[in-house]
């Protein structure tokens, strides 16, 4: 409480660890980009992964098609829902360069 702190790195886990850095109640935290990173909102990967996976197969069944038959045009349909989401939301990303963060 009421100290500072450094993440290095920008994925997942560092942003889990800034969240609760922050919930600690730290004064500040300050995240440290090494490099651009893939952004990716869970809406777009749920978007995806509810074409496969729902209340109507069965996981283990599900996972077979995923893993065995379907990675491949899983894959295709994922770039192309991701780029149709992200060409959607454009001014979320750009929010995000404005503040400096490098993004893939």
């Amino acid at each position: 409480k009421g100290l500072e702190g450094v993440v290095v790195g920008t994925a997942n886990t560092a942003h889990n660890i800034a969240e609760d850095m922050l919930s600690a109640e730290m004064n500040q935290v300050t995240m440290v980009q090494r490099n651009k990173t893939f952004v990716l909102p869970i809406e777009y990967n749920t978007k995806v992964m509810e074409i496969i996976y729902n209340n109507y197969m069965p996981t283990e069944v599900a996972d077979r098609l995923y893993f065995f038959l379907l990675y491949g045009i899983v894959s295709v349909i994922s770039k192309l829902i991701n780029y149709k989401s992200a060409r959607a939301e454009l001014e979320c990303f750009k929010v995000l360069e404005k503040v400096g963060f490098n993004m893939k």
